[in-house]
């Protein structure tokens, strides 16, 4: 090569040099020059995932009590040219796909809980449901508690006075008691057995079938027989069933033909029942102020049980208390000769 060639091939090196210097520089920042997508690397292009559209019934349950499972039943048109209604139940909420368009029907079950019942208050009865398009139903349920029952109460047989056993509050005056007789006496703040007294019927002895019968207290006047035997007896409320036991065990009392009155009383078993007494001198005048309800009496004495006040020294013994049916004076009265009327009692 000659000198001239040679000296045109190395200037036309470093022009070109020069020329690419000044055209881009090393130095130039190409970070913030946007890349074209065209020239952008498939494998750098960020991966992209379509969700799929949700489409059918999709019923959500809410409100059911813990612990607790609420069934719901569906029922819509035939699935298909040939198939058969459709027919579902689900527990829990669920989302229904591949329905057929049309009407479906909604029921939701009452769930039984503890202390209650779950009850669906809110929820669409029938809904239309469109191919490819997803219908929500909410279905809710309110806890409704059961009432607290009734107390039922237990019956109480009816307790009559003449059947009862003297129970509080089962007897008044002028009822028919246990024995036959009929109710004078109450007092309901007394016990059972002393709480009630029935006085026999008129005609309770058969020696005297219309009235009462006529007796002497004691019969004797001498020492030692029961007309002047001295016994020791009560006068209140609750006393003439002792007075009567003491007068029918005590000397010749003991005797029934020598204590008449006592012992007819004793011995009258009106109802069934042993336990007939001569009232003492109070329940006789409880008797008294009664006898129009009981019914009756004669207008004259009637014996007690209880021995007459003392009138002296010895006189008591001879004596007993009587009441007169005709204006209501208590005095005594011989028991030897004074023949008065008699009307057995009971306590119940």
């Amino acid at each position: 090569m000659s000198s001239l060639a040679r000296l045109f091939t190395v200037g036309a090196v470093s022009a070109l040099s020069a020329t690419m210097l000044v055209v881009a520089p090393a130095t130039a920042d190409t970070s913030t020059v946007p890349v074209p997508l065209a020239t952008t690397p498939a494998s750098f292009m960020p991966e992209t995932r379509k969700k799929a559209k949700k489409k059918g019934l999709q019923i959500m349950i809410k409100g059911v009590s813990a612990g607790a499972r609420a069934s719901v039943k569906v029922k819509g048109p035939k699935q298909g040219r040939n198939g058969k209604p459709y027919r579902k139940v689900i527990r829990g909420s669920k989302t229904l796909t591949n329905l057929r368009s049309g009407k479906y029907k909604i029921r939701a079950d009452t769930v039984t809980v503890p202390g209650g019942t779950d009850v669906a208050t809110k929820t669409a009865k029938k809904v239309r449901v469109r191919k490819n398009k997803l219908r929500r139903v909410e279905v809710l349920y309110t806890f409704v508690a059961t009432p607290a029952p009734t107390p039922v109460p237990t019956p109480v047989p009816s307790v009559r006075c003449d059947t009862g056993d003297g129970a509080k509050d089962t007897c008044k005056i002028g009822d028919t008691g246990p024995g036959g007789g009929t109710v004078f006496y109450v007092d309901n703040t007394a016990a059972n057995g002393s709480r009630y007294m029935e006085a026999a019927l008129s005609g309770w002895n058969a020696a005297a079938p219309a009235a009462d019968p006529g007796l002497f207290w004691g019969v004797g006047t001498t020492a030692g027989n029961c007309g002047n035997l001295d016994i020791k007896t009560g006068y209140g409320i609750g006393t003439g069933e002792a007075n009567t036991t003491s007068i029918t065990t005590t000397g010749a009392c003991a005797i029934p033909a020598e204590a008449p009155a006592a012992w007819a009383a004793m011995n009258y078993a009106g109802g069934s029942q042993t336990d007939w007494f001569l009232p003492s001198r109070d329940e006789l005048n409880q008797l008294y102020t009664q006898q129009v309800t009981v019914g009756g009496f004669t207008a004259f004495g009637y014996w007690s049980s209880s021995q007459g006040d003392d009138e002296g020294p010895g006189v008591a013994a001879s004596k007993a208390r009587l009441q007169n049916f005709n204006g209501g004076a208590q005095i005594n009265g011989s028991k030897s000769t004074d023949r008065l009327f008699v009307r057995p009692v009971r306590a119940f």
